[in-house]
């Protein structure tokens, strides 16, 4: 431990004595989710990283963050210096300046049972036991990386000892010196030291805590380290001094940024202070300024503070100081009169505001005293009115809108009126507003040293004293200033030209005028009105105007009508009120109303005696002796008050019987007197002439009164007279029996009766209606029935009678007289009635021979010799008679005839009799004999004429037309039918069957006709019926006419004979059919911001042709037909028909949303139109083209193959716009699909060679592969020596040396297999084997996470080009066959491998050993063979994985760009070859409005990787002159493919190499992973001794492979040679 920290801890101890007295306020701290645990287990849980206050404010206490607990006083402020110096202290120092200590809060409490058992403890159960100190670890300007440390002590409060243990939660930054967690005693008094270590990563906040758990409680001490802050250097205090009330002073403040990182702050203060701006960011050492406003609105001093806060959570606080004064600025008065004035006028004051101060004063004239007031009570005031008015216009509404729907619309809409005006009331600055006095100008400003002078206007609206109080709101005044107005208003002045009007005697109900003058007294224009008066008689007078304006100077004539309804002295007062003024203009009439007076000029009527309905008129004159005009009434009391009297003029004209009787006449007296005129006005000192009348309807003496009633005076005025006497006139008949001798039945005859009247008066008659007419023997009736006879005289009645039955009849007649009382007069009428006289010829009518079923008529005479007219009707005699009469019943007038058609109608051949019966009204009947006899034929058909026009017909198509034989005859018929001009058909008796449209025959034979009928032959009885049919059809365009004919055998006839014939024709045409469009067209461009809707395109079919046709429209999705108002027609539509040029519109939809995609498509349909009656066709094509914004792709995949580690490879990739739209695409990966992976090969060099753990099985297995190898070296090269005897050209050679190379290769491919079989003979399957020998290399890996599709897209190994030459015969196709079955085998062991993989590298690695061994090429005569090792795997071993993203394995250039139409462009797709690696991943391409394009992108990357099988070729002693060979194999171990060379070849050939020059077939080639490549060495040692050479192998950059070759050249003769188990043959030869 350093000095440093040893000072420390003695100053902590020496803090905690000083406080070891003071009780400290216990603070609680919740934590969410902690729990009771016990001791020897944490329960805290994870610091919560929150901003907070580290500095001059109190920190408090959260849920959150119960480290944050606070250690500065809640009520200290810090200031911007503090700040600053707090800033700036290290960690040392900042610890060396804690001088308060606070006791932690207890987080958890422990259980009783685990608290220590000293019973002894003086500290307070609810407060900590220990102190710490500091009580939180704060670390302050630290540097990033290096390491700070603070001691900690914790102090036993306590009197007993206690078990502490301190935790520390794992942090990469804060831990704990020493061990963690661990219990620890502390004894009473005593403290235990924690040192917390900090190592920053950068310059920022950390918080942290550590725990401290003893038996009696557990708490927190908080671990913070202040990062980087900003300070803003403002001053610590700022004194505005003196400053005028209600004046803003500013102070501008320029503030730089002195901390270490960026400020964002916020300025905020209290009224009547401000600061602009609130809000801000000011970065490292910049600068702003800051303006703070001084406010006062009151005098005195004024105090607070200038908050800033930092984003980081510090305040430091500024003391703002100002003091308020008021200043000399005034008005000159404080009161103002005005004189009197009149309204509508205006008077004019002035009054000063002196500013004598040096500011510029501000003033607005109020309505109150103090603010205070101006708010309680105008604009509480202005509140009410608005409240009011708002109110208002909400019941208005609710009235209006009753069950409105839109009322909840009209609540928001007077609702936010009313937010609107409240709005506009808040910012309303309450000027002074007044409708009698104002101020001009109401608000301005007032230079320093200056004066404002304000406009006073009074303007009365009354006639009254006005005062009023208005203060001046002004800057530099605490106060405002008052002002008290007072003025008084004067009125009009009007009055009249008299006070009192006395108009004396006037009559009532007459019209008086007078005129009265209206004077204005004043000086302005006084507007009256007349009050209205409430009496009855002052509504008797009239002024004229009512009201108006009297202009001074000018009087006003006011016109006074009076019209008196009421009788009597009067007196009235009239007002006219004055406007302005309370005083009005009074105006009093005064006077008397008289009745008027009249008589008539006769003292009474006489009527004298009165024939009874016959008015009599009587005159009299009636004199007005007053002098007003007066309405007058003249009626009758005593006449009836029912309808009006009937006169005998009226009479007459009612022909009705109860008209004439009694008691026709109503309950009420008719009014009988008729008085003309009944009323009206009769003028002054004038008169009227009077007519009464008196027509009576009661037999009486009369004596009544004519009275006069007077309108507005009285009833029955005046009375005159009246007497009279109705009397009716008896009259007579002169001869009461009236004889008409012989009458024929209803014919009229007349006679005339007389009527005579003996009497004094006229009479008034009718002859009355025959009543009971229907059961009357005659009828009467009179042409002159009613009228009037004079006195002394006589009249003759005209009667006319019709006899209705035959024989004598007498009827009785009825006269009535108009006003007589009981029966009418009666007359006697007689008479003898006879009927009429008719005669009928010819008697007898002969019709002869006629064809059956046609008529033939004629005329039979009804002649009528009488007087009357004879009704008459016919009938035949006979049952089911075939004739009939026409008409059949009648009226013959009188002395004429009617002729009567008698039509026969046979039905058979044969003679037809009958007879006609005629029948007239009261004559007798007469009986007329008829006969005819039938020609022709009974066979008829209604549809079938001779000549038969089937119009026009669809060709291709049969013509059919139906219609019915029917046998109306009485006798069987057998008929044939037949077609002039051709042969009889063979026909059945029922014919063809009918044939549908689409079966039709394509025409007939050219030796038949073209329309048939059928059934040709049938038998038809009588009554019976046959249905025909007649069909043809044509194929081509013609005109068609033939003739049918049908022969008949009638009954028991042996004879045919023709009955009918038809002429049939036709003409045959096809179908044409005008459609509007072949070809329909839709072409929908989709842009990205488009949305795709139906379109439609018309299509109109017209039919041209002569014949209506029925169609079906057939179209398929995703087009439909449409209505013509675009509506879709249903599926099941039925046939729709087109008469002769109707033409069908039509619209043709399409939806180009028909796909769920966003490619660009083109879907082409054609709208077949089948006709119905016809089999051709039309056709429409329909296109529908929909583009989207579309790229082409020129590839779906990018594979990179295999690169080299470390390296990278660039493929490019043409995309071009398809799309008619410019399109905006964008590269991405699909990051989260299970296609997408990243895995490393393992590395090539853990396949190992067996080790000696496989035991001895495998030992033996490799000898016997050694063996076998050195016997196939021996044989190859005998075989090599003979064949390079018979060489005779280097070409012939060399040809030879490759087929024994494939000879040899084939030879060790099946010593291979047949070893390879022994060897492997415990295993399950050998052919298993095999496939994991061909491919062992690329199964082989350690991440699980590679898919069978991964494996399965591998290259496959290519073959040996020298195997081309082998035999492609039967080996070749069992070579293939067995390839076949290891592929399978090779898939099946990868299914296998997926589901274990650690077998199948097991098996890998000994499949991979088993390949070594097998494919190994033999050596010469080797005795030792060196180990084979891999090349180029150092790489692999020395790579080291780690995780790699996709997009550092791959990369799209551009990442995106915008393509116009047709425009191309490359896209440059880069893989980075990371070690072993192996990526697959799809490439998005999103084009904004269009589909998303998948582009598969792979790549692997892997080091070169090959291995020789043999390193070192000894051939033993050879011969020297003679050609040695060996082959070696050389195989690509690894994943990446490669060229090899052999440098510094020899020039020699295969057959005669260089002496001591080696040579390699082939020189140079390339190897695709997993493949192998055999390299035959020869080499010629050309001289005898021991040789040794190397031969180099180049592959890539890598290191040469160096293969050692050695040997001895002898000279030998023929000998065996032992060598081994075989014998070896050597030829001795001389050189």
């Amino acid at each position: 431990m350093g000095s440093d920290t040893l000072h420390s801890v003695a100053g902590m101890e020496q803090l905690l004595l000083a406080h070891r007295h003071v009780r400290l306020q216990h603070l609680e701290l919740h934590m969410p989710g902690n729990r009771s645990q016990p001791f020897t287990k944490s329960c805290l849980g994870p610091p919560v990283m929150t901003s907070m206050g580290l500095l001059g404010r109190h920190i408090p206490k959260t849920d959150k963050d119960p480290s944050a607990q606070g250690t500065e006083d809640s009520n200290t402020e810090l200031t911007p210096s503090a700040y600053q110096e707090e800033m700036s202290l290290t960690t040392k120092q900042r610890l060396a300046r804690a001088k308060k200590l606070n006791l932690p809060p207890i987080v958890q409490p422990q259980a009783k049972s685990q608290t220590s058992h000293h019973k002894s403890s003086a500290a307070d159960p609810e407060q900590s036991s220990f102190q710490p100190c500091p009580p939180e670890v704060v670390f302050q300007n630290y540097t990033p990386g290096e390491v700070c440390e603070v001691p900690v002590l914790l102090r036993n409060r306590d009197k007993v000892p206690h078990l502490l243990k301190v935790t520390l939660e794992s942090s990469p930054y804060f831990e704990l010196v020493g061990p963690n967690s661990v219990c620890r005693k502390v004894p009473a008094g005593l403290s235990s030291t924690v040192r917390v270590l900090f190592t920053p990563a950068e310059n920022k906040d950390y918080f942290h805590k550590f725990v401290c758990i003893s038996e009696k409680e557990e708490f927190i001490v908080p671990i913070r380290a202040i990062g980087a802050r900003a300070i803003l250097d403002f001053p610590d205090r700022l004194d505005f001094s003196q400053c005028p009330v209600k004046c803003t002073t500013h102070r501008t403040l320029l503030v730089h940024n002195v901390g270490n990182r960026p400020a964002h702050y916020q300025l905020s203060t209290q009224s009547p202070f401000s600061v602009t701006p609130a809000t801000g960011a000011l970065d490292v050492g910049d600068t702003v300024q800051v303006t703070v406003g001084f406010h006062p609105l009151k005098t005195g001093d004024c105090s607070t503070s200038l908050v800033v806060h930092y984003d980081t959570g510090e305040d430091t606080h500024t003391s703002l100081h100002g003091r308020a004064v008021d200043v000399q600025i005034g008005l000159d008065r404080d009161s103002v009169t005005f004189g009197k004035t009149y309204i509508t006028l205006a008077n004019l004051k002035t009054v000063h505001i002196h500013n004598l101060s040096d500011i510029t004063a501000h003033f607005q004239w109020k309505a109150g005293d103090t603010q205070e007031e101006e708010e309680l009570k105008l604009r509480g005031r202005q509140y009410h009115r608005l409240y009011q008015q708002e109110k208002d216009k909400l019941c208005d509404a609710l009235k209006v809108s009753g069950v409105d729907t839109t009322l909840q619309e009209r609540f928001a809409l007077l609702t936010h009126s009313l937010h609107s005006e409240r709005a506009k009331v808040k910012r309303d600055p309450m000027l002074f507003r007044d409708d009698i006095f104002s101020l001009v100008p109401k608000e301005g400003k007032i230079r320093p040293n200056c004066s404002a002078e304000i406009l006073v206007f009074f303007e009365p609206q009354e006639a009254r004293v006005y005062e009023q109080a208005l203060y001046c709101d002004i800057s530099g005044r605490e106060n405002r200033l008052p002002l008290h107005l007072t003025g008084e208003g004067l009125g009009p002045w009007l009055c009249f030209n008299f006070e009192e009007l006395d108009i004396g005697e006037v009559f009532v109900t007459g019209t008086h005028s007078y005129e009265a003058i209206l004077l204005n007294r004043g000086r302005i224009e006084a507007p009256f009105s007349l009050v209205p008066p409430t009496t009855a008689m002052g509504s008797c007078f009239t002024f004229l105007p009512q009201e108006g304006t009297v202009v001074p100077g000018r009087p006003e004539a006011i016109r006074i009508s009076f019209c008196p309804t009421i009788l009597g002295d009067f007196e009235e007062q009239f007002q006219f009120s004055v406007a302005g003024s309370p005083t009005p203009a009074l105006l009093t009439i005064k006077g008397f109303v008289k009745a008027p007076t009249f008589h008539f000029d006769v003292p009474a009527l006489h009527f004298g005696d009165v024939s009874f309905g016959f008015p009599r008129t009587l005159k009299c004159c009636l004199f007005n002796t007053s002098l007003v005009s007066t309405a007058v009434t003249l009626r009758v009391p005593g006449d009836g008050s029912g309808e009006p009297s009937i006169c005998s003029d009226d009479q007459k004209y009612k022909l009705s019987s109860q008209a004439w009787r009694k008691e026709a006449h109503g309950m009420m007296k008719p009014r009988e007197f008729t008085i003309s005129p009944c009323k009206g006005t009769v003028r002054g000192w004038g008169s009227q002439d009077i007519k009464v009348t008196l027509c009576s309807n009661t037999v009486r003496d009369y004596n009544l009164e004519l009275v006069l009633d007077v309108e507005g005076v009285g009833q029955e005025v005046l009375a005159l007279t009246l007497t009279a006497r109705c009397i009716v006139p008896p009259l007579r008949v002169l001869s009461p029996v009236v004889t008409f001798e012989q009458c024929c039945l209803k014919v009229p005859y007349e006679e005339r009766l007389t009527l005579v009247n003996d009497s004094n008066f006229p009479g008034c008659y009718c002859v009355l209606p025959q009543e009971h007419k229907e059961k009357a023997a005659a009828w009467y009736s009179s042409s002159v029935p009613a009228g009037i006879i004079e006195a002394h005289s006589s009249v003759e009645i005209p009667i006319t009678l019709k006899a209705q039955s035959l024989g004598k009849c007498s009827i009785t007649a009825e006269v009535a007289v108009f006003g007589r009382e009981g029966s009418p007069l009666e007359i006697h009428l007689e008479c003898i009635g006879h009927g009429p006289i008719v005669y009928v010829y010819p008697r007898e009518i002969n019709f002869g021979r006629m064809r059956v079923f046609h008529d033939c008529s004629k005329k039979l005479f009804i002649s009528n010799q009488s007087d009357i007219p004879a009704a008459f009707w016919a009938k035949m005699a006979g049952k089911h008679s075939r004739w009939r009469i026409e008409p059949c019943k009648g009226v013959v007038l009188p002395n004429s005839e009617v002729p009567v058609i008698v039509t026969a109608n046979l039905n058979d051949t044969k003679e037809f009799q009958d007879k006609v019966k005629v029948f007239v009204e009261n004559s007798p009947t007469t009986l007329i004999s008829v006969r005819a006899v039938g020609t022709g034929t009974t066979i008829v058909s209604d549809e079938l004429r001779p000549v038969l026009d089937l119009q026009y017909h669809f060709s291709c198509s049969p013509c059919r037309y139906e219609f019915q034989l029917a046998n109306r005859g009485r006798r069987l018929h057998r008929l044939y039918w037949s077609t002039e001009g051709f042969l009889v058909s063979r026909w059945g008796p029922r014919g063809p069957a009918p044939r549908s449209t689409r079966d039709a025959p394509q025409g007939p034979r050219p030796d038949s006709p073209v329309f048939k009928l059928w059934p040709m032959y049938m038998e038809l009885g009588p009554g019976q019926a046959v249905e025909m049919v007649l069909e043809g059809c044509s194929s081509t365009v013609q005109e068609v006419k033939e003739r049918l004919l049908c022969h008949a055998r009638v009954g028991k006839e042996t004879e045919k004979k023709q009955i009918m014939q038809v002429d049939v024709t036709c003409k045959f045409i096809r179908p044409v059919v005008q459609i509007s469009s072949r070809a329909i067209t839709f072409r929908v461009v989709k842009k990205p911001s488009d949305v795709l809707t139906l379109q439609y395109q018309p299509l109109s079919i017209k039919n041209t042709c002569l014949l209506p046709f029925s169609f079906v429209l057939n179209l398929e999705q995703p087009f439909l037909i449409c209505s013509v108002d675009q509506q879709p027609l249903p599926a099941d539509s039925k046939p729709m028909t087109l008469d002769v040029g109707e033409e069908l519109h039509l619209w043709i939809q399409f939806n180009p949303a028909y796909e769920d995609n966003l490619h660009s498509r083109v879907a082409e349909r054609v709208l077949r139109m089948r006709l119905l009656e016809h089999p051709h066709e039309e056709r429409v094509t329909v296109r529908g083209e929909v583009f989207f914004p579309n790229l082409l792709l020129e590839a779906e995949a990018v594979d990179f193959g295999c690169i080299i580690n470390d390296t990278e490879q660039v493929l490019y990739m043409e995309i071009t716009n398809c799309s008619p739209i410019p399109v905006q695409y964008r590269w991405s990966f699909l990051m989260d699909h299970n296609g997408n992976a990243i895995r490393f090969r393992p590395s090539p060099s853990e396949f190992k060679h067996q080790s000696s753990e496989k035991g001895e099985t495998e030992s033996v297995e490799t000898t016997k592969t050694s063996e076998t190898t050195e016997n196939s070296v021996q044989d190859s090269v005998q075989e090599d020596s003979d064949q390079e005897d018979s060489a005779e050209e280097d070409s012939a050679e060399e040809d030879s040396v490759q087929e024994d190379s494939a000879e040899e290769e084939s030879t060790e491919e099946e010593s291979t297999k047949e070893d390879s079989t022994d060897e492997v003979s415990t295993d399950k399957d050998s052919t298993e084997e095999e496939s994991t020998k061909e491919d062992s290399t690329d199964e082989v890996s350690t991440d699980k996470d590679s898919t069978k599709e991964d494996s399965n897209k591998e290259d496959p190994p290519e073959e040996d080009p020298d195997e081309e030459h082998i035999d492609q015969g039967e080996d070749s196709d069992q070579k293939e066959s067995d390839q076949e079955e290891s592929d399978q085998e090779e898939s099946n062991q990868e299914e296998s491998y997926q589901e274990d993989s650690d077998q199948q590298l097991s098996d890998a690695e000994d499949s991979l050993e088993a390949e070594e061994l097998s494919t190994s090429s033999p050596s010469t005569s080797v005795e030792s063979q060196s180990p084979v090792r891999m090349r180029g795997l150092s790489q692999f071993s020395e790579v080291e994985h780690r995780d790699v993203r996709m997009q550092e394995v791959f990369d799209v250039l551009p990442a995106w760009g915008e393509l116009q139409p047709g425009q191309s462009e490359l896209v440059t797709f880069t893989f980075f070859g990371h070690p072993n690696i192996v990526a697959r991943v799809k490439a998005l391409c999103h084009v904004q409005g269009g589909p998303t394009y998948q582009v598969l992108v792979t790549g692997e990357a892997s080091c070169p990787s090959f291995q020789l099988d043999v390193e070192e070729i000894d051939w033993g002693q050879q011969v020297f002159n003679k050609v040695l060979k060996a082959k070696v194999t050389l195989r690509n171990t690894g994943f990446l493919g490669f060229t090899y060379m052999v440098p510094n070849c020899s020039t020699g050939t295969a057959a005669k190499p260089l002496p001591g020059v080696p040579m390699v077939v082939p020189t140079k080639g390339s190897l695709a992973p997993g493949e192998e490549q055999v390299l035959t060495v020869y080499y010629l040692p050309g001289k005898i001794g021991v040789f040794c050479t190397t031969v180099r192998v180049q592959v890539l950059y890598l290191d040469p492979a160096e293969i050692l070759l050695k040997g001895e050249g002898i000279l030998c003769t023929r000998t065996k040679k032992q060598h081994g188990d075989d014998m070896v043959l050597c030829e001795e030869e001389d050189k």
